[in-house]
């Protein structure tokens, strides 16, 4: 099993984290990742094959809130805060960044971060992936490939996932 950082839109982040996002399309290129065939293709998914585990990098923010501590904002959540809010402490066993739970939330940050930017240890959500296969954009539904902004045919990765770890959910 192999982690890969895998960049996620908003829209993206609001569905998988609804419940509704098991399924989105990569354009094919070369890279690592696992070994698929077709007829007419053969080139290696940059995210990975079944088993491997994706660690969404999202649009992101530091705030400081009452107890000088550094909170994690995501802009999927604008407008809707999310409990709880996550804090970043560095842990000096570990000599990493760690996140934890806090209880005196931040206001959203003066600056958003690109999700290009995100490391690791912001990121909140992470995704197995149960299957993946090279297709035509033709072989999607018409609402599927609108909503990915689509007007060509080229060949894409079709990756279905689930949601294994989301660091902002309460534990029932």
């Amino acid at each position: 099993m192999k982690y890969y950082p895998a960049l996620f839109n908003d829209a993206m982040v609001r569905a998988i984290l609804a419940g509704h996002g098991s399924r989105f399309w990569w354009k094919c290129g070369c890279a690592d990742g696992a070994l698929l065939t077709t007829g007419e293709l053969v080139v290696r998914s940059p995210l990975g094959g079944p088993g491997d585990r994706l660690w969404v990098r999202e649009c992101w923010g530091l705030s400081m809130n009452d107890h000088a501590h550094e909170c994690l904002s995501y802009r999927a959540d604008q407008g809707e805060r999310r409990e709880p809010q996550m804090m970043r402490l560095w842990d000096p066993s570990l000599k990493r960044w760690e996140l934890s739970e806090t209880e005196s939330p931040s206001d959203e940050p003066e600056k958003w971060r690109s999700s290009r930017h995100m490391p690791r240890w912001a990121s909140r959500i992470t995704l197995e992936v149960l299957d993946v296969r090279a297709e035509r954009i033709q072989e999607i539904t018409n609402e599927d490939a609108r909503a990915e902004g689509v007007e060509t045919d080229p060949w894409v990765w079709a990756y279905e996932v689930k949601l294994i770890e989301n660091k902002t959910a309460r534990e029932p």
